[in-house]
């Protein structure tokens, strides 16, 4: 029975996650192309703040408040789950509203000296007063999480997309003639209300649940009990995470000022920097829902064959998704490289946006297995060994943004992220070899499918003219080429013995036995 519910939830944000990515893409294109490649660049400052200061409030807490509700759950005692995310949520409501009015009090200074653009003041003056109420109900989904309730959460993040997508679309046509200071301010208004709508739905899901019986005699929790097993739990998970928090956040903050020290003008950096992190990384992530919903079908999967001690099963699933990660990696790979030009024409005309994608094209395959590979460590329980290697990660990039971007431009920090991941996909790689005792298998992993990538690309001209000389319009020209193109490859997978159905089945968290007639 426990089995089923799992497979439900996992299919719950698996849908979740894909309807979410859908929206959020939308929602990123309209943005853009209403602010410009410089206002996402402004934009893109604020977001490291924002993160930063969330992430400090709530990283560890939604883990420590999920495990420790569940544990009471387990025993019964519903009064103590609840009591654990009230004395939660109103903790991180005062640390948040000490820490935020400390910042609003220095503004000036955190604008001028931490973000580095006094543009940005506006947007940030107005984000920070709903950190506080942003953070504090965020604590009831490590609630929900702890129940095993899914549903709440999943909602929740569709209707943060929803509101997002509306709000802007209603409010466009008063900012996106403005300066480029209404502009970042337009686009962190739908951030505020699609966070607001994020937690109020989760709240309201709270408050109108069930109520369950309680059990006659209960232990009540004290406060200061409840305190001390929180920070226990959190604090080192709090710390790791803020570690790698600052280190991105800094990254972040200096690519526009080192481009400037390259050569470029102030707006001329914050223009490619909003290329590159608003318009190019959001098309190559978006193929990464499907290797995400693996990574978190893969958690709970590998967890119970380690736990049963069943290696074998357990590096059979780690076999067959480091697998199919890698098709499906080189695929998306060989058609970014195939069509940059055309896809980001389509999506952001006018902003020449093709040439940035194209070179991003190289990192997508590591970028994927990366995801796959944090799923397999996280069921396996070497959070250390991924905290570690992301460390590693973002200090190579870091090292290539400081040292490299000064004469390489924005070539370097591109170079840098196919480094980065290629280095942290063989880190992770060898603690699940190391941990497994599982073997590489170089011919289906990556000879076969890099022969059958190889062979699109080659193709994709071809195929693209022989299509245009067909169909005129643009969207058919592209989506006929790529699926011709993208089929042609699939086809050689399955031909040479890479590809199966039954990995599809295996990538689907239900049951598909019953419907095989048909």
């Amino acid at each position: 029975m426990r089995k089923k519910s799992l497979k439900q939830n996992t299919f719950i944000l698996t849908v979740a996650g894909f309807v979410v990515k859908l929206l959020g893409f939308f929602y990123r294109i309209f943005v853009a192309n209403s602010i410009g490649a410089e206002g996402m660049g402004l934009f893109q400052l604020v977001l490291p703040v924002y993160n930063f200061i969330l992430l400090g409030l709530t990283a560890g807490l939604g883990i420590a408040i999920s495990r420790l509700v569940a544990e009471e759950t387990a025993l019964g005692n519903h009064r103590n789950a609840k009591r654990i995310t009230v004395v939660s949520g109103v903790a991180v409501f005062i640390a948040g509203t000490v820490i935020v009015s400390v910042l609003l009090l220095n503004l000036d200074f955190v604008v001028d000296v931490f973000v580095g653009d006094v543009r940005t003041k506006s947007a940030i003056y107005y984000l920070l007063p709903t950190i506080p109420f942003i953070a504090a109900l965020s604590t009831l989904k490590g609630y929900f999480y702890g129940r095993q309730e899914v549903i709440p959460n999943a909602v929740s993040q569709v209707a943060e997309q929803v509101t997002k997508l509306v709000v802007v679309y209603l409010i466009a046509g008063f900012f996106i003639n403005g300066d480029l200071e209404q502009k970042c301010l337009f686009a962190t208004i739908g951030l505020i209300t699609g966070e607001i709508a994020n937690v109020l739905t989760v709240f309201i899901a709270y408050k109108f649940r069930k109520s369950d019986k309680h059990t006659p005699r209960q232990r009540i929790m004290r406060k200061r009990d409840i305190a001390v097993a929180l920070l226990r739990i959190s604090l080192p998970i709090t710390a790791n995470r803020l570690v790698l928090s600052l280190l991105g956040t800094v990254e972040f903050l200096w690519i526009p000022q080192r481009l400037s020290v390259y050569g470029m003008t102030h707006e001329e950096a914050l223009t490619q920097y909003g290329k590159l992190t608003g318009m190019a990384s959001p098309v190559i992530s978006f193929p990464s829902m499907l290797t995400a919903a693996l990574a978190t079908a893969l958690v709970p999967a590998i967890a119970e064959a380690v736990a049963t001690r069943r290696m074998n099963i357990a590096n059979r699933q780690i076999s067959r998704s480091v697998r199919v990660t890698l098709v499906l990696g080189f695929l998306f790979t060989s058609l970014f490289i195939c069509f940059a030009y055309e896809i980001s024409d389509l999506i952001y005309p006018g902003q020449n946006v093709g040439h940035m994608l194209y070179l991003l094209s190289f990192t997508a395959v590591f970028f994927y297995l990366q995801q796959t590979l944090l799923g397999i460590l996280n069921g396996l329980g070497k959070e250390t060994a991924t905290l570690k290697h992301s460390m590693i990660t973002s200090l190579i990039r870091l090292g290539f943004v400081w040292f490299g971007i000064p004469y390489l431009g924005l070539n370097a920090y591109i170079a840098s992220l196919i480094v980065s991941n290629f280095a942290g996909a063989m880190l992770n790689m060898r603690t699940v070899i190391k941990t497994t005792g599982m073997s590489l298998e170089i011919g289906d992993w990556i000879i076969k499918p890099l022969v059958a990538s190889i062979s699109g690309i080659i193709a994709a001209p071809v195929i693209k003219m022989a299509v245009s000389s067909v169909l005129n319009s643009q969207l058919l020209i592209l989506l006929v080429s790529a699926g011709i193109c993208g089929g042609m490859m699939i086809a050689m997978l399955i031909f040479m013995g890479v590809f199966e159905i039954r990995d599809m089945r295996h990538m689907i968290p239900f049951n598909i036995d019953k419907y095989r007639k048909l």
